[in-house]
């Protein structure tokens, strides 16, 4: 591929059974959907430390901040690799600036005039909404699987406490109806495990198309190896912190 990313022709399928490979994908978009959740409280945190840095705290605030939402989207990638979809950093090298107020002033202006500081808060919005949802389908799938097994046993106080309940296109009305719902909910269990690697990797290809660099940002990225498991991530803004 051209933009960085790299891809495994049968992804999390690769050398497991569909079985093995459902259970696997779908704890993998359980972490994803609790990354993105993460993600989206501290990019909130990020931009409020922005909005203070006129009255000067933010200057202090931005650094550790950002570098908790980047902390968030290189597991995501780290993690997304592991589907089959590398993602390279996109981060800019930290610049060389003094200490004091001065100094805090340059940090926050690099991090925030970083065009992947934008992508990162972009990616932690749609992770929890957009792509949360979609990382969670497989496992929503086999919950309510789950519960139309139960279903044959639990069918009267079900109806009791929710009047009209439908189980998928099937009105729960007796217990003949609850059969016919634990029959789908076997059904619909080994679906939501085969269709696991596919929506893990489509969630893949979002997680890329969002935090990828961008052509313009190539040429000045810091780390241009892919963030799989094991690569040596050093974040700019985390170093300034550091160095502080």
């Amino acid at each position: 591929m051209t933009d960085g990313s790299t891809s495994s022709p049968h992804g999390v399928r690769q050398g497991r059974s569909w079985f093995t490979a459902g259970w696997v994908a779908m704890g993998r978009g359980l972490a994803m959907f609790g990354l993105g959740l993460l993600a989206v409280f501290l990019a909130w945190f990020a931009l409020t430390a922005m909005s203070l840095v006129l009255v000067g705290v933010g200057l202090f605030l931005v650094p550790p901040m950002v570098a908790a939402v980047r902390w968030s989207a290189q597991a995501q990638r780290r993690t997304t690799s592991a589907s089959g979809v590398e993602v390279a950093s996109p981060y800019r090298a930290a610049p060389s600036v003094r200490g004091g107020r001065l100094g805090a002033w340059h940090r926050c202006w690099a991090l925030v005039t970083d065009s992947a500081t934008w992508r990162d808060l972009l990616w932690a919005q749609v992770a929890v909404t957009v792509g949360g949802l979609l990382a969670i389908i497989p496992f929503g799938m086999l919950a309510h699987g789950v519960f139309g097994l139960l279903l044959p046993l639990i069918w009267e106080p079900v109806v009791t406490a929710w009047d009209g309940s439908w189980y998928l296109f099937i009105p729960l009305r007796d217990h003949d109806d609850a059969v016919m719902a634990a029959v789908l909910g076997f059904v619909e269990i080994p679906l939501g495990l085969f269709i696991a690697p596919y929506v893990l990797r489509l969630h893949a290809r979002l997680t890329h198309s969002l935090l990828a660099p961008t052509e313009e940002s190539r040429p000045s990225a810091r780390i241009q190896h892919p963030a799989g498991p094991g690569t040596d991530l050093v974040d700019s803004s985390g170093a300034e912190i550091g160095r502080g």
